[in-house]
Order: structure tokens, then C-alpha cells, then sequence
């Protein structure tokens, strides 16, 4: 996409340059203001923009995110569930855990023995 390219194709670049960027950095502390500096749109942009493209908003894009590897270190490590919240990039194990009954409808160390048996 080269000069010539409409405002519809750059908008839906940002998402796919910021989605990767969501993938490979999950853990990081983000913020609605750091996902709007990084696809350089404000905060509302951003938010019409991410939905169209993902049917999400980016912070819910994100926890799902997280979710998906805690689900998967919860299957394959036996680290403690504080820990997982925190390598994932929840600041707070409680918050973690619903979140995570939300998603899935189980507690991380329901989720776990349901996978372990």
C-alpha cells in the first residue's frame, strides 16, 4: 500500500501492525492510551476502528489474549496461579481469576484439575 492507498487500507494496517504487536507482547502493561499512541489514532478512532476489524474492543482483545496462554501454561506448567496471572500480564491474581471464569467458566485451579484428570 503506497501512497495511493485509501484511509480504510492504512486504518486496517494500524490494526494488523498493532494486533501482531498484541500477540507477541501480551504481558506488557497496556493502556488504551499506549494502543492509541502505538497506531498513532485517538482513543475513539482506535476503539471504532479495532472493533470493525476484530469485533472486540483492544482491551478485550488483550485479556482474551492472556487468557489463551494462561489456559495453556495452567495445561502444561505447575506454576501457581499468582504467578501465571502475573507472567501473562495481570497486574492483580484476583482480577486474573475472574476474568478467567468469565472466559471459560471455571476458576484457574478448576480449569487445571479438569485438564490434569
Amino acid at each position: 500500500y503506497g501512497d495511493g492507498a485509501t484511509k480504510e487500507s492504512r486504518s486496517l494496517l494500524r490494526m494488523g501492525r498493532l494486533v501482531s504487536a498484541l500477540e507477541q507482547r501480551y504481558a506488557e502493561p497496556w493502556t488504551l492510551q499506549t494502543l492509541s499512541e502505538f497506531a498513532n489514532l485517538s482513543r475513539t478512532n482506535l476503539l471504532r476502528i479495532f472493533r470493525q476489524a476484530t469485533g472486540q474492543s483492544p482491551i478485550d482483545f488483550l485479556i482474551g489474549l492472556r487468557i489463551e496462554e494462561a489456559k495453556r501454561m495452567l495445561r502444561q506448567t505447575s506454576l501457581g496461579i499468582t504467578e501465571i496471572a502475573f507472567e501473562t500480564g495481570f497486574g492483580d491474581s484476583n482480577y486474573f481469576a475472574r476474568k478467567f471464569r468469565e472466559a471459560t467458566g471455571h476458576s484457574p485451579t478448576a480449569f487445571r484439575r479438569r485438564t490434569w484428570s
